[in-house]
């Protein structure tokens, strides 16, 4: 058991410094070829985007790792009623950011920079599938994913700085990173002999893990 979660740790481990340690220079590269001006603007509308992304989780990360430990026989139904609730999680993120743009009447070139990474949170949805690599101590098949996202969104960032391509080309390769997250995930998933057509969702469980989620949820929106 022992050496089953150290090999589990470890993968997490791995896969948080080698984001670190890649994003660092990309993020350098980025700053360098933008300038003052436009990257502030670049890290404005991920920052926007961020004060919603509570709405889109729901605290429901380690509510559902719980779920998935103690009531394994219970998978299909967990994964569905999270994902669905999720996914209007971000239909609600979406709406109250286009309020808030709205009501502080962004540029129109600002709003659509802030739009495009926020329609990436449906994408984020797909992450209830690393949950369930979690709570089967498989988190190798997430490490696998996620390192390779931010790899191809690196390539992409550093071949855009190479061709001068405008800020807004940024921002969607920011977006694209979930786009492939959550691709590598479905993959995965269904190599592991799953099928995410068999999720369901049930009312009553998405109640019960909203109960137990609402102090995270809270705490997600403070932070």
């Amino acid at each position: 058991s022992f050496k089953k979660y150290f090999s589990n740790t470890s993968w997490l481990l791995f896969e948080k410094i080698a984001r670190l340690f890649l994003n660092f220079f990309v993020t350098f590269a980025v700053i360098r070829y933008l300038g003052p001006d436009e990257f502030g603007l670049y890290s404005y509308a991920i920052s926007f985007y961020g004060l919603f992304v509570a709405f889109v989780s729901l605290g429901l990360e380690s509510i559902s790792i719980r779920e998935l430990v103690k009531h394994p026989e219970k998978r299909d139904e967990i994964l569905g009623s999270v994902f669905y609730t999720q996914l209007g999680g971000a239909v609600i993120a979406i709406s109250l950011i286009i309020l808030a743009l709205l009501i502080t009447s962004e540029e129109l070139f600002t709003s659509t920079l802030i739009l495009i990474i926020s329609i990436s949170s449906f994408f984020q949805t797909f992450n209830v599938i690393d949950y369930y690599f979690r709570s089967t101590v498989k988190a190798k098949y997430s490490v696998y994913v996620l390192f390779t996202s931010v790899l191809m969104v690196s390539i992409i960032k550093f071949t855009l700085i190479i061709v001068n391509a405008p800020l807004i080309y940024f921002i969607v390769a920011y977006a694209f990173e979930f786009v492939f997250n959550a691709i590598g995930y479905l993959i995965v998933y269904h190599l592991q002999k799953q099928k995410v057509v068999k999720w369901k969702f049930d009312k009553n469980l998405a109640l019960e893990l909203l109960r137990d989620s609402w102090p995270l949820i809270l705490s997600g929106v403070v932070v």
